[in-house]
């Protein structure tokens, strides 16, 4: 994968939602919840346990694969900081398709839309995400998530630029 391709290829949000599998889109579900709270809630050993090695990540202005827990969590903390350093209180992923890659059912390929809070509004207009997923260990976990938002508006990937590693600001 070179620059910000995304990894979903030519697959659109329609042809994923037609090849959906309820099995696939409930497992997409529950870790992008599981995600979100973990992230919300600071709990980065419980976070880290959805996430997948090497993990890659990008959007429209940018890309980034990440080699060690480590070097992930770095940029989760400090995006977590430049979402309350812009006000966001909260987001929200809704799944809207999801699919078994493989016939042994041990990777998953699904897109939602995400809806990033500023207390009841909308911090910046949704859009839509796509994420592999893999199952290590009994436990799914992201692999890849390819956003339809730049980077630029909400930073994330190279949110650790923006945040030095060790900000003296509690992250909210």
């Amino acid at each position: 994968m070179d620059g910000t391709r995304p990894f979903h290829g030519e697959l659109s949000a329609e042809q994923i939602k037609k090849d959906s599998v309820p099995e696939a889109v409930a497992i997409y579900q529950d870790t992008i919840d599981a995600i979100k709270a973990h992230f919300w809630a600071r709990d980065w050993d419980s976070l880290l346990s959805c996430i997948a090695i090497p993990n890659r990540i990008s959007a429209l202005d940018a890309a980034r694969v990440f080699n060690s827990h480590e070097e992930w969590l770095n940029v989760t903390r400090a995006a977590r900081t430049c979402f309350a350093d812009q006000g966001v209180t909260e987001y929200h992923r809704i799944c809207g398709g999801a699919f078994f890659t493989d016939a042994d059912k041990q990777e998953i390929t699904g897109f939602h839309e995400t809806y990033i809070l500023r207390g009841s509004a909308l911090a910046a207009p949704r859009f839509k995400g796509y994420m592999q997923m893999v199952l290590r260990d009994g436990r799914w976990q992201s692999a890849g998530l390819h956003t339809d938002q730049r980077d630029t508006v909400f930073p994330t990937i190279y949110a650790d630029r923006l945040v030095p590693a060790m900000d003296p600001r509690p992250t909210p």
